[in-house]
């Protein structure tokens, strides 16, 4: 959308969060010079860096109450005549002490309708002619991978549904991280999305505490696209027939038995942490660089027992490579409908179900998100996502977890659950 505004200059008084934060990005869309204005220094450098990043223009900060004289000083000082002003900040007009000029106020007064107006109206008019061009899906891991394949799934649903195609780029690297913050950078148009899984968006604020995004303040929710439930797997020669023997087992080995995971801090590692404790045992923890390698030595006789999702353990389970003990979630999974949840084993409190979910870079306008949430709900009880879901030992979210209201509570709560669970298993921030 082009409003004919670019090469001017604006101040936006709290534009550090929220609408006025908001209202700055669209102005640098459009290719408006910004001066951002708040009282938090560390909001208004993260707001100043994040449109840089994302825009040609001169971002101008400037920490200051408005509300005070001084304040409104220090906004005219870094734009003494501003072609649009918007005062978000609820306090007085930072130039009442130029209206001796009438002139002045009078364009003032105008340049402050005009700002509001051009951002109100921004906003629906993207939602309306969204998409314009191919949407991008970041997945922050391997081609091939689970998380990978669910993205290929939903790339498809979203490309009939919207009407433009819908391609997956993995960016890969630091558990998921490094896909995380690229897609926190990148322009909130709704045209790049992130899919990542619960383990890079739960985990890795208390593992990675110093990245430059968060996956809470820097992103966007858009919606759940399907999940997964942990299994409990065992060697198919451990003398266990179930999780109480496979207990019992355990204790009489102690560092022995050898408990494989997928890697330090992944949901592997935190779901088999979570269950020792459930279960007071205390194995031979080893790490090892992705799933696949973790199981080949399981069905060597390497590796005693492991912890992961339906979508990486299945082919070993159909195939008799390794044998499942119990579904580490509230309820059965269709994909293993004869093994029974860790509660119905005797176990309750040691559940773990994984979920894939897409977010957009943070400012995304709502409509954009609310027409792309509708996209997947559509797409993914779509028949051929069912069965492709169906064939990995996945499933589509239930109604209840399909909103971005949802998602967000979700992955807050997960952060908070998880973050206890990374710290009690002793696993260290990497600065």
């Amino acid at each position: 959308m082009d409003l004919g505004i670019a090469g001017r200059r604006a101040i936006v008084c709290a534009s550090s969060k929220g609408l006025g934060r908001g209202c700055a990005e669209a102005l640098a869309r459009e290719g408006v010079d910004v001066v951002i204005n708040g009282r938090n220094e560390a909001e208004v450098m993260a707001t100043a860096k994040h449109i840089r990043e994302n825009s040609r223009v001169t971002v101008t900060p400037v920490v200051a109450d408005v509300s005070t004289e001084k304040g409104r000083e220090a906004l005219l000082k870094a734009c003494s005549e501003p072609d649009i002003l918007i005062n978000n900040a609820g306090g007085p007009d930072p130039n009442r002490n130029q209206r001796e000029d009438s002139r002045m106020f009078k364009r003032f007064s105008t340049a402050l309708v005009l700002g509001c107006a051009m951002f109100a109206l921004a906003q629906p008019a993207q939602a309306q002619s969204f998409p314009t061009r191919p949407i991008t899906i970041i997945v922050p891991f391997a081609a091939g991978g689970p998380t990978d394949i669910v993205a290929r799934v939903i790339a498809v649903e979203l490309s009939t549904s919207l009407g433009q195609q819908a391609v997956v780029e993995n960016v890969v690297g630091a558990a998921g991280t490094v896909g995380m913050v690229r897609a926190a950078r990148v322009a909130p148009d709704g045209h790049t999305l992130l899919l990542a899984g619960m383990s890079t968006m739960s985990f890795s604020p208390t593992i990675y505490p110093n990245l430059p995004v968060h996956s809470v303040n820097n992103l966007d929710p858009v919606g759940i696209v399907a999940s997964a439930p942990i299994v409990l797997v065992v060697s198919k020669d451990l003398p266990v027939n179930d999780v109480k023997e496979f207990a019992a087992h355990a204790k009489a080995q102690g560092d022995k038995l050898v408990n494989g995971h997928a890697g330090v801090g992944s949901s592997s590692h935190l779901a088999c942490a979570l269950l020792n404790a459930r279960l007071g045992i205390k194995p031979n923890v080893v790490p090892y660089k992705g799933t696949a390698p973790a199981m080949n030595d399981m069905i060597a006789g390497q590796v005693h027992y492991l912890c992961d999702q339906t979508t990486s353990v299945m082919a070993q389970v159909r195939a008799g490579g390794a044998r499942a003990l119990a579904v580490m979630a509230d309820q059965r999974s269709d994909a293993l409908p004869g093994i029974p949840t860790i509660s119905e084993a005797g176990f309750a409190g040691a559940e773990m179900v994984l979920w894939n979910a897409l977010f957009a870079p943070k400012g995304t306008p709502k409509a954009v998100i609310k027409q792309i949430n509708a996209a997947i709900s559509k797409g993914v009880d779509a028949p051929a996502a069912k069965k492709r879901f169906g064939d990995l030992g996945a499933a589509a979210p239930t109604a209840a977890q399909r909103s971005p209201e949802a998602l967000r509570k979700i992955l807050a709560d997960d952060i908070e659950k998880w973050g206890k669970v990374i710290r009690e298993a002793g696993i260290k921030p990497v600065n």
